[in-house]
Order: structure tokens, then C-alpha cells, then sequence
């Protein structure tokens, strides 16, 4: 009898993972894979580029002032737009390479011209980039400002873009993408010093990455075979602070800062409903979406989380009271988990019980 009405009380009923293969963590997570951590660290020796001078190309427009072309000191500027092929068009000396070039090494050229030529023996030559246009990194998803923004560098960062298109607006989540076209100077060392971690380590070279693992993915489809995508956790790149995720961008990248995933709370809780996925959240700060449980209607002993991975569903026992005892772990949610607040059957019995108690001292007060 004692057993009973302890079952009734509690309201505890055991539960068991679908799944034991797949197991929640417990602790932070990052979404940078292993690769894309690798190739984030790798572009940051280009970061040496943006300190030095700006090299011209395709679409950048010139101004270009040769003094001695009028008479009396009179100045002559010359404005010219880089031809795709890398080339500007200039009165007397023709075409010149300027695509790659600084506009020190413009000037330096042009003058040479003059004087080989015969036009000018001691020429005085200006040259200026009046407007830049060869490097674009589109920034695109859930920011403040989307658009294809040019760079007055050779190369800038992730944290510097996402500044000038107003940073991660309310509808972002914790994880950007970075798309870029694969080419000599894309990360090329990454699947090396991937495929040695793995040889060194003994494995597949995932060991240290937990969360492919114990998470689903966050990544969209595969890129095209031309492409290669670098998965940057925003969490821990702005809140932690690890620089080493400050990936180097050039021209031709695109920055894609999708929406953030969702969770859902169902059951016995205030407020049911599906919330976003925003910045690391365990299952305790997922609960509290909710406005926490539907007293006394909930049995907050015999909690679920449910999780879709690859495999099918996996399902988590969540004993709150433990957990919030830190007894049980608190596991860090993924996307897409469902946090299921149940009521036990003993549960909804001790509560009918109560009801009749209610009812039969009601009546007798009525009489």
C-alpha cells in the first residue's frame, strides 16, 4: 500500500532511449566541424594581405593624371574602368596590365611608357582607385543588411562582413556559413592536415569532434563539387571569443547566416509551442520557453526529449527534478529535439482521487 501511494505522489515511470546507440551531451557542443576549423585556420595566413597594398582588378575604376599632357601645367585626368581582361586603355601609350597591380606599380608602368616611348622624358603621373568594384563578398539570410558588399582590401574577415551588413539580426542563428569556390589559395592544406590528425589519432579523425557524434547536423546540402563550405559556430567565434574561427574572406565569397533552427516543448507545460534555437540552450532553458510545467498536471519525474538523427528517433529519459538537483545531466538541445512533459497514468490517478475528494467535500459543505 505504501508503494502505492508513493507511485501515486511521485508520479515516477521509467523510460527507455529507443536508441541507447545515441547519446545527449552534456555539455557545449561546437557546430564547427573538424574540417571547417581546419580551413577557417588555414585562411588566416592571408590575413597578412590586408595590410598590404590594394591590388587592382577587373572593374575598379582608375583615375589616371599625367601633368605634362597640357600645355602651361595644365592637369589631364583620365578616368578608365579595368577591362575583364585586367587591362586600362590610356591616350598615346595604349593598353596596360593593371589587374594585380598596386597603383604604385600603375604609375611606376605608365611612366615608363612615357619616357620609352619618347612622350615625356620626365613624366609626372598620378594614379588613384576612384572606385572599388573587383572584390564583393555577398552576405546573405538573417542579417540586418543583406547585399553584395566590395572591399576597399585585398581580403577582409568574418567578423569584419558580418559589422558591415549590421551583424546577425533576431531571426539568426548561432551558425554561418561560408561558401566559397574552390581554387589554389582555398584552404588547401585542410584535408591534409585532416587526413594526418586522423592517421596520428589512430581513427577517422572526428574524435575531438563530439558533436558529429552526439548531434545532428546544423549544415544544409552538400555544396557543388567546385565548392567547399566552412561551418563557423557564431557562438563560440563572439561570445567565447575564439579568434582562430575569424575566417579570412576574398572576393568571391558568400556569407550565409541561415535562420535559427527550432525546438518544440510539448505536453503538460504553461505555454506549449515551438521556439528557436538561438545560442546554446539546455534542456532546463528549453523548459523555461515554455513558462515551465502545468502544475499540478505534470510529472516532471517522467520527461522525455526526443531526438531525430539519421537512424530514426531516438528517445531520453528527463527526470527535471534530478536534473535541476544536479543529480541527473542537463543536456544540451539540437535541432529539431522535442522536449515532451508527460503526465504518469499514477499521476492522473492521485489527481482524479483528489478531484472526488474535492467533490464529495463540496457537496457536503453545500448541505
Amino acid at each position: 500500500m505504501c508503494a502505492v501511494s508513493s507511485g501515486l505522489l511521485s508520479g515516477c515511470v521509467a523510460t527507455r532511449a529507443q536508441n541507447p546507440g545515441v547519446v545527449a551531451t552534456t555539455r557545449y557542443v561546437s557546430f564547427t566541424d573538424e574540417a571547417s576549423r581546419l580551413r577557417a585556420l588555414d585562411t588566416q595566413k592571408m590575413l597578412s594581405e590586408r595590410s598590404e597594398d590594394y591590388r587592382i582588378g577587373p572593374e575598379d575604376v582608375l583615375d589616371v593624371t599625367i601633368f605634362e599632357w597640357e600645355l602651361r601645367e595644365e592637369t589631364k585626368t583620365v578616368e578608365t574602368r579595368v577591362a575583364e581582361s585586367g587591362v586600362v586603355s590610356l591616350p598615346v601609350i595604349g593598353d596596360v596590365v593593371a589587374r594585380g597591380l598596386t597603383v604604385a606599380e600603375v604609375k611606376k608602368e605608365v611612366e615608363s611608357r612615357l619616357v620609352n616611348g619618347g612622350f615625356i622624358m620626365e613624366p609626372r603621373v598620378s594614379v588613384t582607385v576612384k572606385e572599388f568594384r573587383s572584390k564583393k563578398i555577398a552576405v546573405v539570410g538573417s542579417v540586418v543588411d543583406p547585399g553584395v558588399y566590395t572591399l576597399r582590401q585585398n581580403v577582409t574577415t568574418l567578423l569584419d562582413i558580418l559589422s558591415l551588413s549590421g551583424g546577425p539580426n533576431e531571426k539568426a542563428g548561432y551558425v554561418v556559413y561560408i561558401v566559397r569556390t574552390r581554387s589554389a589559395t582555398s584552404a588547401p592544406g585542410a584535408e591534409g592536415l585532416l587526413a594526418k590528425r586522423s592517421e596520428e589519432s589512430g581513427g577517422s579523425g572526428t574524435e575531438t569532434l563530439v558533436s558529429a557524434i552526439t548531434l545532428p547536423s546544423m549544415a544544409d546540402p552538400p555544396p557543388a563539387s567546385n565548392q567547399e563550405v566552412i561551418a563557423i559556430d557564431l557562438y563560440e567565434l563572439m561570445e567565447t571569443g575564439n579568434l582562430a574561427l575569424n575566417a579570412v574572406l576574398c572576393d568571391g565569397d558568400v556569407v550565409n547566416v541561415p535562420e535559427a533552427k527550432r525546438f518544440s516543448v510539448l505536453g503538460y507545460v504553461r505555454e506549449p509551442g515551438s521556439f528557436p534555437l538561438k545560442k546554446p540552450m539546455t534542456v532546463l532553458e528549453g523548459l523555461a520557453f515554455a513558462k515551465g510545467f502545468k502544475n499540478p498536471e505534470a510529472s516532471p519525474r517522467s520527461c522525455v526529449l526526443r531526438r531525430y538523427v539519421s537512424g530514426g528517433e531516438s528517445i531520453i529519459p528527463l527526470d527535471f527534478i534530478a536534473i535541476s538537483e544536479g543529480k541527473s545531466p542537463n543536456f544540451y538541445l539540437a535541432p529539431n529535439d522535442v522536449i515532451e512533459v508527460r503526465q504518469t497514468p499514477g499521476k492522473k490517478a492521485f489527481l482524479d482521487v483528489m478531484d472526488g475528494f474535492k467533490y464529495i467535500f463540496n457537496v457536503g459543505y453545500t448541505f
